[in-house]
């Protein structure tokens, strides 16, 4: 009985039917809400791909952007280039407006200095090309580029506070641009500009600097122009170099070496040298007695008679005899 009591303890009836209820509902939920579920699942899921596909493809255009715009500037740096960096790039804000910010400024400083871009020089500071040279032509067109690309900037970034940087440093440029022109009217106003955007920020240093330029605007105005080099005046010709001379004579008269002395004129008459005189010679002395030189008699004086000389004994040549 207690074997039977324990396989009859728990068992309920109609309990499978009520299972196989819960088994029923829970496919009757699947059929009816099985697809949608799976649905937003898959997108969900999608999205998520997605969200990192285009945050690792916005992440490679920006890198490429940098390389790009590196490549482009520099010192010797391209306006063109940096322009077409700023066009292929114009959904990466930060590269675009540096890029043209960049080209601009080239422009400005090839008027400034009066040479092209890429413009290669000689040891003497002439162009190796003389087409690198601006012309009064290529300044008025290299400011109107420059006026574009400071425009587009600042229509780019003037309602926008996190980019009051760009905005500043656009105006600045369009100043630049009116005072190279001889506008200083019209750079007055950019700078007043920059001090309203400026101050009361972090860019009161800007500000502090357009105050400083407005009060350098006069003394602009009344400035020299700056000439180029082939509005300078021709310098003089070295002086020649003397003419080389014949190589050192020697003094005879003397124990050093001195130039030879001058030759004398075509037309004065020669000069003759007198000749050296002789130096007589002093006759070879004698052995022999010499005779008394006659003195001249006074006159009336008798003139006595001159003696022969006493001539010498011969030698003996007898040969001794001997003993």
């Amino acid at each position: 009985m207690a074997i039977d009591e324990r396989q009859t303890t728990g068992i309920r009836e109609g309990a499978g039917r009520e299972e196989s209820k819960y088994n029923l509902e829970f496919i009757d939920f699947l059929q009816r809400w099985g697809t949608p579920l799976l649905l937003v699942a898959a997108l969900i899921t999608g999205g998520m791909l997605a969200w990192r596909f285009y945050k690792e493809r916005k992440t490679e255009t920006l890198d490429n952007a940098f390389v790009e715009y590196e490549a482009a500037s520099g010192v010797d740096a391209s306006p063109d280039a940096l322009i077409a960096v700023a066009d292929q790039f114009s959904n990466v804000k930060s590269v675009s407006l540096l890029a043209r910010l960049d080209a601009a400024d080239a422009y400005l400083q090839s008027v400034r200095s009066g040479a092209k871009p890429g413009a290669r020089f000689k040891a003497d500071d002439t162009f190796e090309d003389p087409a690198d040279a601006m012309t009064p032509d290529d300044r008025t067109d290299f400011l109107s580029k420059a006026e574009t690309q400071f425009n587009a900037v600042f229509a780019a970034t003037e309602d926008d506070r996190s980019r009051q940087m760009f905005a500043t440093g656009a105006l600045f440029g369009l100043a630049a641009v009116a005072e190279s022109r001889e506008k200083f009217d019209e750079a007055k106003v950019h700078y007043e500009r920059v001090i309203a955007i400026a101050s009361g920020s972090s860019l009161n240093l800007q500000a502090e600097m357009a105050k400083e330029r407005i009060a350098s605007l006069d003394s602009l105005k009344s400035m020299p122009p700056l000439l180029s080099r082939a509005d300078l005046p021709k310098p003089p010709e070295p002086p020649a170099p003397p003419a080389a001379s014949g190589p050192p004579e020697f003094s005879p008269t003397s124990n050093i070496i001195g130039p030879a002395p001058d030759a004398p004129a075509a037309d004065a008459p020669a000069t003759e040298t007198p000749a050296p005189e002789a130096t007589p010679t002093p006759a070879p002395t004698s052995t022999a007695p010499t005779e008394p030189v006659p003195t001249p008699a006074e006159p009336g004086t008798p003139t006595p008679t001159p003696t022969p000389p006493t001539p010498a004994p011969a030698p003996d040549t007898t040969p001794a005899t001997p003993k």
